[in-house]
C-alpha cells in the first residue's frame, strides 16, 4: 500500500525536509503503527506558517523549522524537533481535539527517538527556530538526523531558544552539483498535482526482513484499544495549540544535569 499525502504549493526545500522528517519518524515503532493515517492528508508546509491541525478536514499546517521548548516533570528543559510537532498534529487527526491523548502519543514517539518529553500539554516555553526538521536536544546536547550517516550530535544545550547550525540533514553537494542534489529519495516521489507518494518499506526491529508500510490492521486495532476510546469532539482549528500559545515556564536546561 502506498501512502499519498497532498502537499500543495510545496517548495523543493520543504519537500526535502518533509521526506527527512518521515524517514526519521519511521525509526519510532509507535509512530509506525499509525503511519497509514497520513494517507489522504493535506499538508500545508512552509517556514512562515504555524504548526497546527484541522482534524475535521484532515489538514495540517507544518513549519519544518519550528522546534518547541518543553519542560519535563522534573523541571528539565529541552527542545523537541519540528518532526515531533508534526507527530502531535497527526495525533489530532487520529484522536480529535483531545490534547491529553495527542500529548501521550507524542510522548511515546519522543521516547522512541530520544527526544525530550513534556510533563503535560502546557509544559512548554518558546518556539525555537532550527535548521532542519529533525533537530532537537537529547541528554543535554543538540542532535539531528542526517539522511546519510544517521544521528549527528552538536554542542550542549544552554537552555535558550537559540539553536546551533547542524546542517539541513542532507549531504553537502559536490562542486558544480545541480540545484537540489542530495534531496531526492528513492522511496518518495511527487506528481504533477502536488501529491507526495511513499512506497517505502519498514525495517522490522531485530529481524532481517522488511514489510510494506501498511502494518497489520490487527496490530493497529490492539494498539488503539490501549488508549482511552471515549469519543472526542474535534475543533475545526486548534486555537489553543501549544505551538501558538506558549506559557511561561521556569526550569533547568538539560545540559545542567549531564
Amino acid at each position: 500500500m502506498s501512502i499519498t499525502v497532498y502537499t500543495p504549493n510545496i517548495t523543493h526545500a520543504d519537500m526535502s525536509q518533509l521526506t527527512l522528517a518521515l524517514e526519521y519518524l519511521k525509526l519510532s515503532p509507535n509512530f509506525s503503527m499509525f503511519y497509514q493515517n497520513l494517507d489522504g492528508l493535506t499538508l500545508h508546509i512552509g517556514p512562515n506558517v504555524s504548526t497546527i491541525a484541522l482534524p475535521q478536514s484532515g489538514q495540517l499546517m507544518w513549519n519544518p523549522t519550528q522546534g518547541l521548548q518543553v519542560i519535563s516533570d522534573t523541571g528539565i528543559l529541552g527542545v523537541q524537533s519540528p518532526a515531533l510537532g508534526l507527530v502531535h498534529e497527526i495525533a489530532h487527526v487520529i484522536f480529535g481535539h483531545n490534547e491529553a491523548q495527542a500529548t501521550a502519543f507524542e510522548t511515546r514517539v519522543a521516547h522512541d527517538l530520544g527526544e525530550p518529553v513534556r510533563a503535560n500539554y502546557n509544559a512548554t516555553g518558546s518556539d525555537v527556530r532550527v535548521r532542519n526538521s529533525t533537530q532537537h536536544t537529547d541528554n543535554g546536547h543538540w542532535t539531528t538526523f542526517e539522511k546519510v550517516g544517521g544521528m549527528k550530535t552538536g554542542g550542549q544545550y544552554d537552555g535558550s531558544s537559540n539553536a546551533p547550525i547542524l546542517g539541513n540533514g542532507f549531504p553537502v553537494p559536490p562542486p558544480n552539483a545541480p540545484v537540489g542534489w542530495g534531496y531526492a529519495s528513492p522511496w518518495y516521489s511527487q506528481d504533477s498535482k502536488g501529491n507526495l507518494h511513499d512506497a517505502s518499506y519498514w525495517k522490522i526491529p531485530d529481524q532481517q526482513r522488511s514489510v510494506p508500510n501498511n502494518f497489520d490492521s490487527k496490530i493497529l486495532e490492539f494498539h488503539i484499544a490501549q488508549e482511552d476510546s471515549a469519543p472526542v469532539t474535534a475543533s475545526p482549528i486548534e486555537h489553543n495549540d501549544a505551538h501558538l500559545v506558549a506559557v511561561q515556564i521556569v526550569g533547568v536546561h538539560e545540559s545542567a544535569h549531564y
